[in-house]
């Protein structure tokens, strides 16, 4: 699911600084990976990827 979430942010184009792509990669919450999958079909920029409020 990481890496899904990590091919999005690529193919649309969104600049994930190192660290950010590293917890990203490494996270093992599946509840979280979950959200994340929604949010980056409609985020703009990585900041919103921890929103309240996307998704």
């Amino acid at each position: 699911m990481a890496r899904a979430v990590l091919t999005v942010l690529d193919a649309r184009g969104i600049e994930v600084p190192d660290e950010i792509r590293a917890d990203i990669a490494n996270c093992t919450d599946l509840d979280r990976l979950g959200i994340w999958i929604r949010r980056v079909a409609t985020v703009n920029k990585i900041q919103g990827l921890d929103e309240p409020g996307h998704g």
